[in-house]
């Protein structure tokens, strides 16, 4: 994997995309919590968003943002393993997109120290629950 954590200009471009990216991920969050129960959620939505998430993901470690790869991955196995295909945890949603929020705006790098592992670990067991409910 290469490491472009020390080219400052490559790593302030991920950190703009990835604010950027998180805005979309919000608004596809929130209009997938509006779906009323009955209906379908929209495939291309979660497309999307599983999309941005992936792409967060596959980056981080290459700017020094290990815990936003860590983030990422729990959040793309939530929506690949949503159980029966049809269910979606808004709030699940939102706390990952919360953490990686904190990692971003507090220019976290690495693994985030204990605390960053404590915060994967929650995430992580989150996912585990809602994909084997």
């Amino acid at each position: 994997m290469t490491d472009f954590g020390d080219d400052a200009e490559l790593a302030g471009q991920y950190v703009a995309w990835t604010k950027n990216a998180l805005v979309e991920m919000r608004d596809i969050n929130e209009m997938l919590i509006a779906t009323e129960p009955s209906d379908a959620l929209p495939a291309d939505m979660i497309d999307s968003l599983y999309g941005l998430s992936h792409n967060i993901k596959g980056m981080g470690a290459s700017f020094d943002y290990g815990l936003m790869t860590e983030i990422g991955a729990s959040l793309c196995l939530y929506l690949k393993k949503r159980p029966d295909g049809t269910s979606y945890d808004g709030d699940l949603v939102t706390s990952h997109l919360k953490a990686f929020e904190v990692v971003i705006d507090n220019d976290i790098r690495g693994l985030g120290g204990e605390k960053g592992q404590a915060v994967i670990a929650r995430l992580k067991q989150l996912v585990g629950d809602a994909i084997h409910a």
